[in-house]
């Protein structure tokens, strides 16, 4: 008897060995990632853009929506009041660039349950806040409770558990007074433009297509994490909060590009856009 519970222990274990190879692989052989030293938002910020109606400043922008020359040389742009942001002045680029963005997983004390497997948005928006806040560190603890208070006030108004980049930049509008700018326009350019302007970019993505051996296999269908630099090699870095090992995730840029998609309830359909928040 005892020897058959053995055998049945050691197939469990060989099981689980060969289901997450590559994760344990990585565990023990992935690098440190070699990134610039962080900068904060006071640091690195523009000034502030004009100051703006509490109408207009409840709208959500999208960069698409600015009038081209044509349409004010031919007097059909359409009629509007003074816009939420004038044009940002174009920043310097910089050889690296890493924001100080603080880092929690979405499940702060590893509990994959619900809420948590679900709060990846929650988690990218939280820790966006802090950085625009000033605050460089965000403990698990925090992070815990910042997420059940974020999933408690979305349901009380009336969003659903997975969220579009549209949805989230009126949560971040409404729940913390955030401006938002939705960039419609997904570049490695227009990335680090936002980047060099001292605002992360949170994107979405079909997770399984980003390819994250730390992800718990096979690793979500839809997903959200924050950009926050790109090194002198022109990869990015992020935090990816679907891994604890998500602080300073270096992902190539072709390969999160080409996972980017919103949320439509069809995430292979969804369009490449990305949301920046600023003050």
């Amino acid at each position: 008897m005892l020897r058959r519970v053995s055998i049945i222990a050691f197939l469990i274990v060989a099981v689980v060995l060969l289901y997450e190879r590559n994760t344990i692989r990585n565990f023990f052989t992935a690098p440190k990632p070699d990134v610039p030293s962080p900068v904060s938002y006071a640091d690195i910020a523009r000034p502030d853009p004009p100051a703006v109606s509490d109408k207009d400043s409840a709208d959500v922008v999208s960069d698409s929506e600015q009038p081209s020359d044509a349409e004010e040389e031919q007097g059909t742009a359409p009629a509007a009041e003074e816009p939420l942001e004038e044009k940002p002045p174009i920043a310097p680029e910089r050889d690296a660039l890493n924001l100080a963005v603080p880092f929690q997983p979405q499940a702060p004390h590893a509990n994959w349950g619900l809420p948590y497997q679900e709060a990846c948005e929650e988690a990218s928006l939280i820790m966006v806040d802090r950085y625009l806040r000033g605050d460089s560190v965000l403990s698990a603890d925090e992070m815990d409770g910042l997420i059940l208070e974020l999933v408690a006030w979305e349901t009380e108004h009336g969003y659903p558990i997975d969220v579009s980049v549209g949805e989230l930049a009126r949560i971040a509008q409404e729940k913390y007074g955030w401006r938002a700018l939705v960039l419609e326009v997904l570049t490695e350019s227009t990335i680090r433009e936002q980047l060099n302007l001292g605002r992360p970019v949170i994107v979405p993505a079909a997770g399984r297509e980003l390819g994250n051996p730390y992800f718990r296999t096979p690793g979500p269908l839809y997903h959200m994490l924050v950009i926050k630099g790109y090194t002198s090699d022109g990869e990015f870095i992020t935090n990816d909060p679907g891994t604890k090992r998500g602080a300073d995730y270096i992902y190539d840029p072709a390969v999160l590009l080409a996972a980017v998609h919103d949320w439509t309830g069809e995430i292979a359909d969804g369009s490449a856009i990305g949301l920046v928040l600023y003050k």
